[in-house]
């Protein structure tokens, strides 16, 4: 049952739509995120943004999306947090309303996901899952 809601909410995150096109950053992030945890690039429910992440999400943008600009990667990182299953632990409060590198590399901790989510994300056969859904709607769609 949790499969299936984290799927469906993987399945539905919010994207930026600049003229009727709808963004891929979303999903590319989350394609990252899961790739990071398989190379156990993190090995808590703690995400940090650093160079390495960065990077993953970048090769993963021209691998995915090659045709599109490439979206900063601070962008899905804070705008994710208005889906429900990532969350980020902030080092100020009020958080800021916008974005910038500087501002996530000076006013983050960390971000997480539901712990239910990253304890699906442990288990290798519900990470493919995950993953071929997120390709199959996002990406392999006529």
């Amino acid at each position: 049952m949790e499969f299936q809601y984290y799927k469906n909410c993987l399945l539905q995150v919010k994207r930026g739509n600049s003229k009727g096109h709808l963004s891929k950053a979303k999903p590319i992030f989350m394609l990252s995120l899961i790739e990071s945890i398989e190379k156990e690039l993190f090995v808590n429910n703690q995400f940090f943004y650093n160079e390495n992440f960065k990077r993953v999400y970048e090769n993963n943008y021209k691998r995915f999306a090659p045709e599109e600009i490439l979206s900063d990667f601070c962008n899905p990182f804070f705008h994710l947090e208005s889906d429900r299953f990532w969350h980020i632990k902030w080092k100020i409060i009020p958080k800021p309303n916008k974005t910038s590198d500087y501002k996530l590399r000076t006013y983050v901790e960390y971000a997480y996901l539901d712990n239910a989510l990253w304890d699906l994300l442990q288990d290798k056969d519900r990470r493919n899952a995950l993953r071929e859904s997120i390709l199959n709607f996002y990406f392999r769609q006529k």
